[in-house]
C-alpha cells in the first residue's frame, strides 16, 4: 500500500509517493501551469491520492479529471480543521486557514512537540506560530520575494528587470542590486523578527523555539537570516504523509 501526495502550490507542483508509515521516497516538481498527460507515466498506481492545493478551482478540477482518467480514482484534497495531529487552529473558521499552512504546522509540530514558528517563504511569506502545547498562535501572510519585486517594478516609473534581482547586497550600487536587497531583507526581517517576539513570549522555557524554513524561495533566503532554522523543502508533504497514514 502506497499514497501519492501532492503539493499544489501557487508557482509549484511537487509530489512524491509515502509508505503507510509515512516515509516519503524522491520528491518532484513542475510549474504548476504544466500539462499533467505524462506527468506520473511509469508511477505505480497508488492506494490514495492527497492533496494540498491552494490552486484555482479549476485546477482542481482538472487533477480530479486527471486522476479519474488515469486510474479511475478520486483524489481527496484536504482542508484546515479545528484541530489535529495535537495542533488546534488557531482561526475562528479553521476552513479558511490555508491548508498548505496546515499541512506545513502538523508536521513541524508532530517534529518537536514544542513551541514552533513555521516559515513558508513561496509565492507569499507565510509565518504561523504554535506554543509549547500545541495551540495555533496565528499568523501572518505577505508577498513573497517575486512577488515583492513584481509589484514594485509594475508600481514605480523605475526600469529595472525583475530577473537580475538576485543578490541580496545590503547597500548596493545599481537599481537591480537594490530591489534585491531590499525585498530580500524585508523578508527576512520580519522573519527574524517574528522568531525573537516568539522566543520572547517563551523565555521561561527549558528550551527555545524552532523554526521550520520551507518554500520555493527558502534557500535563496535562508544564508542572511539571524534566527536558528531547520530547512525543510517537502515540509508540506511530510504534513500530507501524516494525514494519509491516519485517514
Amino acid at each position: 500500500m502506497s499514497y501519492l501526495l501532492i503539493d499544489d502550490g501557487n508557482t509549484r507542483l511537487k509530489w512524491t509517493m509515502a509508505s503507510t508509515t509515512g516515509q516519503l521516497s524522491v520528491v518532484k516538481q513542475i510549474p504548476s501551469d504544466s500539462k499533467l498527460e505524462t506527468v506520473w507515466d511509469g508511477n505505480e498506481k497508488p492506494s490514495a491520492i492527497f492533496i494540498s492545493s491552494v490552486g484555482s478551482e479549476k485546477h482542481k478540477h482538472d487533477l480530479i479529471n486527471f486522476f479519474e482518467n488515469k486510474w479511475h480514482m478520486s483524489p481527496s484534497f484536504i482542508s484546515s480543521p479545528a484541530k489535529g495531529f495535537g495542533v488546534t487552529n488557531a482561526y475562528h473558521q479553521p476552513e479558511r486557514l490555508g491548508c498548505d499552512r496546515w499541512a506545513a504546522m502538523i508536521a513541524a509540530y508532530h517534529s518537536t512537540q514544542s513551541a514552533v514558528l513555521v516559515v513558508d517563504a513561496g509565492t507569499a511569506l507565510t509565518i504561523d506560530a504554535i506554543d509549547n502545547g500545541g495551540q495555533h498562535l496565528g499568523g501572518l501572510i505577505s508577498p513573497g520575494l517575486g512577488l515583492s519585486q513584481t509589484v514594485l517594478a509594475s508600481g514605480t516609473n523605475i526600469d529595472f528587470d525583475v530577473a537580475d534581482t538576485t543578490s541580496p547586497y545590503l547597500f548596493s550600487q545599481t537599481t537591480e542590486q537594490g530591489i534585491a536587497s531590499g525585498t530580500h531583507y524585508a523578508l527576512t526581517s520580519l522573519i527574524d523578527y517574528a522568531y525573537r517576539k516568539l522566543d520572547e513570549q517563551f523565555s521561561n522555557s527549558a528550551s527555545k523555539p524552532t523554526c521550520y524554513l520551507t518554500g520555493g524561495d527558502a534557500e535563496q533566503i535562508k544564508e542572511t537570516l539571524q534566527c536558528p532554522y531547520i530547512y525543510e523543502a517537502s515540509l508540506v508533504l511530510k504534513g500530507l504523509a501524516l494525514i494519509a497514514t491516519e485517514a
